[in-house]
């Protein structure tokens, strides 16, 4: 009986739905879409540099020069430079020549003598989770 009884149930159903479907089919009518709150509707391309240079105070990059480092730090409409934390690192040593936050400007590294050979120094930008590396200098030192 309870076999017969579902039978029904799903027939009853089944009419229902037909009474009050169209009888043939039409191109549904899209009039608005509507986002949650957390969907991210932008990419972020993340921070730029602009304005860099490395320059120095002796024609032959030696032990005693002076590097000038400088860069400016942009980002796009949707983030804020202050959000931004930044370390200035002589690769080949490890070396944290300086760090900060917000936007780098202008700093001056005296060459060492653990940076003869090659010097590579990089800029690590900090947002969030992400780092971005830029490579600032690469040159010979001189003994």
């Amino acid at each position: 009986m309870n076999k017969k009884r579902e039978a029904l149930k799903k027939l009853a159903g089944v009419s229902a739905v037909a009474a009050i479907a169209p009888t043939s089919w039409m191109k549904p009518v899209l009039n608005a879409v509507i986002l949650p709150a957390h969907a991210q509707t932008s990419v972020n391309q993340g921070p730029t540099l602009s304005g860099v240079s490395c320059t120095f105070d002796t024609p032959i990059l030696q032990v005693g020069s002076v590097i000038t480092l400088e860069a400016t730090i942009e980002v796009g409409a949707d983030s804020s430079v202050s959000n931004i934390g930044w370390e200035l690192i002589a690769v080949n040593s490890g070396r944290i020549i300086a760090s900060s936050g917000g936007q780098f400007v202008t700093t001056a590294y005296t060459v060492t003598n653990a940076d003869i050979g090659t010097l590579i120094i990089s800029l690590d930008l900090f947002s969030g989770m992400d780092t971005i590396s830029f490579t600032l200098c690469n040159e010979t030192v001189q003994p």
